[in-house]
């Protein structure tokens, strides 16, 4: 099954880049339909999805966008604004990244640590981690100094997605007695028939949650209880412009093409 989807994957990652280049905008960045203007999280999900289609293509180099002038200016103009919330900033900085922009370490460790953050807003954790981590290389553990242990991971997870940042903030911070019992037999459990991942065991597929499910299961070590039947899901998600939905006979958005390309990528490794 992984040889079948490693082979398909570059035809299908192929089809997205005419999806994809179709919402880049004159400003250089990417808006989620045609007519709509460029946003951070659009753009962040359309370099993703073209950087990967190059990886998988044979073909070496940066995506030709990458390269892209108006693009540059467009993310360099953003970052002059400080972003709401660590989600748009770790979007904003991981776009400017794979754009090639250089940014100081050290005022993004400043912008970090004065991003707001509640106690128990596990999104907002888990973003500034992963800036911490993927873009600073910084042990995030320095976040604790003095604090004690956040909210968030005495909180029991609800959906597939809570239960991955969980598992994320656990491994950066060095949790003890994580991952709990069962915790990947649950994320397999959320398995549907149709091959496709529910928000929690039972419940209905979407392309997010198998992305979810399948990056969690691949951090434990596990593999999904029927992988086969996920490919199936996934690949059914696409449509005829190339684009993913979020299940089958979805309108296609760039955020849901992500997530479909990358549970894909997953399924190869």
């Amino acid at each position: 099954m992984r040889e079948t989807v490693s082979e398909r994957l570059p035809a299908i990652l192929g089809a997205t880049v005419p999806f994809v280049e179709a919402r880049r905008k004159k400003t250089g960045g990417f808006g989620g339909t045609p007519g709509l203007p460029a946003t951070i999280e659009d753009t962040y999900h359309a370099l993703h999805v073209l950087a990967l289609a190059q990886m998988t293509s044979g073909r070496p180099g940066a995506p030709v966008c990458l390269a892209d002038e108006n693009l540059r200016s467009y993310l360099a103009g953003v970052r002059q604004s400080v972003p709401a919330g660590a989600r748009t900033t770790y979007h904003l900085l991981q776009a400017s990244r794979l754009a090639g922009l250089e940014f100081s370490p050290s005022a993004i460790e400043r912008a970090v640590f004065t991003l707001p953050r509640a106690a128990n807003a596990l999104d907002d954790w888990y973003y500034t981690v992963r800036i911490l981590t993927e873009i600073l290389h910084h042990d995030p553990r320095l976040l604790l100094a003095g604090r004690g242990m956040p909210a968030v991971m005495t909180m029991p997870w609800r959906t597939v997605d809570e239960a991955w940042m969980q598992l994320y903030l656990a491994q950066a911070w060095q949790v003890p007695h994580w991952p709990p019992a069962g915790l990947a037999a649950w994320f397999q459990a959320s398995q549907n028939g149709d091959g496709g991942f529910g928000f929690l065991p039972g419940s209905t597929s979407f392309v997010e949650n198998c992305h979810y499910c399948l990056r969690a299961l691949a951090t434990l070590g596990v593999q999904p209880a029927e992988p086969d039947k996920a490919y199936q899901f996934i690949a059914g998600c696409q449509t005829a412009v190339g684009g993913f939905g979020r299940s089958y006979r979805a309108a296609p958005f760039l955020d849901a093409t992500w997530h479909g390309v990358a549970a894909l990528a997953l399924l190869c490794q």
